[in-house]
Order: C-alpha cells, then sequence, then structure tokens
C-alpha cells in the first residue's frame, strides 16, 4: 500500500511525463518570442492537486511552481483531512505559503478542483 506522500509523488511525476509528451505546437512568426515567455513574463503559475484517502483521512498534497527561473514541484503530507475538498485547499495554501517564502508577488492559480475554485471565486 502506498503512503498518500508516495501516490501524489507517482502522480506529479505522470504528469510531468504525460506534459513532455505532448506535441508541440510549432512557433509563429520568428518576430515574436516563445510563448512560454509571453505566458511566464512577469508572472508565475502555480498547479495545486491533492489526493485524499477516507479510511485514514490522509493526504497527499502537491503543487509546481512554473516561472522563468524553472518548475520546481513540491510534495506535503496532511493528516485528519475531513474531504477531497479541504485536501485541495491545504495544497493551495501551502503553495502559496511556498510562493510567499520565495517572495513571489504575482502569480495564477490552477487546481483541478472545479468545487475549490467554485468555492474560492463566491466568497
Amino acid at each position: 500500500m502506498l503512503s498518500a506522500e508516495d501516490t501524489l509523488t507517482r502522480v506529479v511525476t505522470m504528469a510531468r511525463e504525460w506534459t513532455n509528451s505532448q506535441e508541440k505546437k510549432p512557433q509563429g512568426s520568428p518576430r515574436k518570442p516563445p510563448s512560454r515567455v509571453l505566458e511566464l513574463q512577469n508572472r508565475t503559475i502555480v498547479n495545486t492537486d491533492a489526493a485524499w484517502r477516507a479510511t485514514n483521512r490522509t493526504a497527499g498534497l502537491g503543487w509546481i511552481i512554473n516561472n522563468l527561473e524553472g518548475s520546481p514541484g513540491y510534495t506535503s503530507a496532511a493528516y485528519h483531512v475531513g474531504s477531497a475538498l479541504v485536501a485541495e485547499g491545504l495544497a493551495l495554501k501551502s503553495a502559496l505559503s511556498c510562493c510567499k517564502e520565495r517572495g513571489i508577488k504575482r502569480l495564477h492559480c490552477f487546481s483541478d478542483s472545479a468545487q475549490l475554485i467554485l468555492s474560492l471565486i463566491h466568497i
């Protein structure tokens, strides 16, 4: 049986492999900077995800911080987590704390949890 942290590490690894295996779109005219430069210019993109195990109320949390300096991935485990939604929220909170520690002030956050995003939009 895999721990929540091992599960999340495997998921993040598989997601990176999938992303790297996708066909690259041809670049536009030579005058345009690469799309990644335009996308990340003056901002950071944060992707978060979580895995929750109801039987023992544990969660694996993961986030990737994408900016011009690179795309480091981070993982963490959480205990006594009441639901998958709480796990997703903890992953986002951990990512935001990580960005704050690194002095990152401009960022765009993405999550695969529609319920979390809708909850945050309607606060």
